[in-house]
């Protein structure tokens, strides 16, 4: 029996104009280097924003859910995006869990673990953004 288990639980994706807002705010922080190098992931960003068309950006949220079958308590639970597939050259910036919310998940608990992409869809079609969720 394995001591913890992570599985899927649910992915929301978001395009509205707070999004573009926070992926700007986020691009100017990373060109001044004023960025959280430990829970915050530069991707595909390089110098500047693919668009300035709020519709061409979504935030991903994917929640995980995490068992601690074992006796000891883990202080820190941290989920990050690492692979990212067909869909790597659109994601800007990621989040790890860790960025908002921390917190230990107890010995013979559950706890959800939710990290964040913000991902460019100004050059996808409607098929190929319905697959980031």
């Amino acid at each position: 029996m394995k001591p913890v288990v992570i599985s899927p639980e649910k992915v929301e994706c978001l395009v509205w104009y707070a999004t573009y807002d926070a992926v700007k705010t986020q691009a100017e922080k990373v060109l001044n280097g004023e960025y959280d190098k430990t829970r915050f992931f530069i991707h595909s960003f390089k110098d500047k924003l693919p668009s300035d068309n709020h519709d061409d950006y979504m935030t991903i949220y994917c929640t995980l859910k995490v068992k601690n079958r074992s006796i000891f308590h883990m202080n820190t639970v941290e989920t990050v995006a690492f692979e990212l597939g067909d869909f790597k050259e659109n994601v800007l910036f990621s989040y790890s869990s860790d960025f908002a919310v921390s917190g230990g998940t107890w010995r013979f608990s559950e706890s959800e673990e939710t990290f964040r992409l913000d991902v460019y869809v100004g050059n996808m079609d409607e098929n190929a953004v319905r697959d980031l969720g």
